[in-house]
Order: C-alpha cells, then sequence, then structure tokens
C-alpha cells in the first residue's frame, strides 16, 4: 500500500518501492511491455505499459530483501 495525496505522485522503481508480481505464467524477458493495472482505495483503476528491464546483476539485493537471488 502507497499512500499518495490527491493530484500526488509516487514513483517505483529498483533500489525504492516496487511491485512484485507473483503468478506468472512465462518468464518476462527484457524489453518485453505488459499492461499492470492498478487499483485505487476510491475503487479508480489505471491501466499502465510496464517495460521489462531485467539488468539488475544477479544476486542484487534492494532495500534489504534477497529478491530472487539463491538462499545460502
Amino acid at each position: 500500500v502507497f499512500d499518495i495525496p490527491a493530484n500526488g505522485q509516487h514513483s517505483l522503481g529498483r533500489g525504492g518501492d516496487h511491485v512484485m508480481l507473483l503468478g506468472l505464467t512465462k518468464p518476462l524477458a527484457q524489453g518485453d511491455t505488459f499492461p499492470l493495472t492498478l487499483t485505487f482505495s476510491s475503487g479508480e483503476e489505471i491501466t499502465l505499459d510496464v517495460s521489462v528491464d531485467n539488468d539488475r546483476p544477479v544476486g542484487a539485493k534492494a532495500h534489504g530483501h534477497n529478491h530472487g537471488a539463491p538462499s545460502n
């Protein structure tokens, strides 16, 4: 949940707040795009086109989480 004031903005990105996609039915390849629908508490929905950027090195950590890297 991200609190965004009316007419405000909130950036999502590598190393900061982000959305984790679960239950994918196929791998996402570099440069792929796909629609992502955001639903707000008001019930409003906005659909965005998201570009896949897999350039982060394997095992890189963000926010102290080890997303996708093998555990030791």
